[in-house]
């Protein structure tokens, strides 16, 4: 019994050593060999950083570029300006008188001199965008707390064809001034038989579509003895012309320069003041 024993335990040794894929291990200690434990093993896998891009938010750049047009008590005013990096030129007209422009844009507002070109009168100034709006301070000479605050709009750039100057739209344009106006300019000096006179017609034509021709008419005069007659003149300027308020802006097509002066018209006369005159023109059509 003793020897069926062992060889029924070969027996088996035999069988499951037949068994593919099966190993054994034999203890030191013991005659019995058993399968061997199979230890998995686990491969880690190299990780990939993924690196995000860097997401810049947007910066509103503030330009102060561009032509602005108000008025201070009815007194109509522009101002044109031109930025580069963090320069600011251009010109101040109000009511016909000009001046110089220069600043310096820091932290979103505009801040420098401007100087009367006639006068060389210097002011401080600041200015701050608000949309199409600009918010101006103006300071008199030798203040320190703001003297005139003012909103100006600003204005459409003028199309750029000088031939035809075609409607901008959201641009208005007074129906009163519609037509064709005469002012007469009369120089005389002298009295007696040294007495002289000369005058010349001025003609300013406005188009209901937005095209304004300026030029010289007929110039007539002498003295007692001696008369003088000139013939129209030949040279015709065209601009283009619109109103806001009381102010008349006038707009070269070549240049998109504008100057702001004032109006006042009644069915048959028009006043224009610009700088240093007043010119009251009769209507002829």
């Amino acid at each position: 019994m003793k020897i069926q024993g062992i060889m029924l335990l070969k027996i088996c040794v035999v069988i499951i050593s037949l068994i593919p894929g099966t190993e054994w291990a034999t203890h030191s200690n013991s005659n019995v060999q058993r399968p061997a434990q199979t230890v998995a093993k686990t491969v880690k896998k190299p990780v990939k950083k993924v690196v995000k891009p860097v997401i810049k938010a947007k910066q509103n750049v503030i330009s102060f570029s561009g032509t602005y047009t108000g008025e201070i008590k009815g007194i109509p005013l522009s101002i044109q300006l031109v930025q580069k990096d963090k320069a600011v030129t251009g010109s101040f007209t109000i009511n016909g008188e000009q001046a110089t422009i220069n600043g310096t844009v820091i932290s979103s507002i505009c801040s420098g001199k401007i100087t009367e070109d006639n006068t060389n009168i210097t002011y401080r100034f600041s200015a701050e965008k608000s949309g199409q709006n600009l918010n101006f301070t103006l300071l008199d000479p030798g203040q320190t707390v703001p003297g005139v605050k003012i909103v100006l709009k600003k204005s459409p750039v003028a199309a750029a064809n000088t031939a035809v100057i075609k409607n901008t739209s959201g641009l208005s344009r007074n129906p009163s001034l519609i037509g064709t106006w005469r002012n007469t300019e009369v120089i005389s000096s002298g009295s007696g038989e040294f007495y002289s006179s000369f005058s010349t017609d001025y003609f300013v034509k406005f188009d209901g579509n937005g095209n304004a021709s300026i030029w010289t008419g007929k110039s007539a005069g002498g003295t007692r003895d001696v008369t003088i007659d000139a013939p129209q003149g030949t040279q015709v300027q065209r601009m283009q012309w619109y109103t806001e308020g009381k102010a008349l802006i006038f707009v070269d097509p070549k240049t998109h320069q504008k100057e702001a002066i004032s109006f006042y018209a009644e069915p048959n006369r028009m006043m224009l003041t610009g700088k240093n005159s007043k010119k009251v023109y009769q209507r002829v059509n």
